[in-house]
């Protein structure tokens, strides 16, 4: 699978829940977009603090966390 950036991520959950598309109908359609509006918020936190996350990731390598 190629490398695919937060960003597009993002843009493409976006996309999904503006045009509101459901894979399933009812209970299971709104579950659905509960998990892609999760995903999102998800996305959007790992995006605000991806330096951190980065130099802790550094650190552990190196021995230092």
């Amino acid at each position: 699978m190629s490398k695919v950036s937060i960003d597009s991520q993002i843009g493409a959950l976006e996309t999904f829940l503006r045009l509101n598309v459901r894979i399933d109908a009812g209970a299971r359609g709104e579950l659905h977009i509960d998990h892609m509006k999760a995903a999102l918020e998800t996305l959007r936190f790992v995006k605000t603090h991806q330096d951190a996350f980065r130099a802790y990731m550094t650190a552990r390598k190196t021995g230092q966390a």
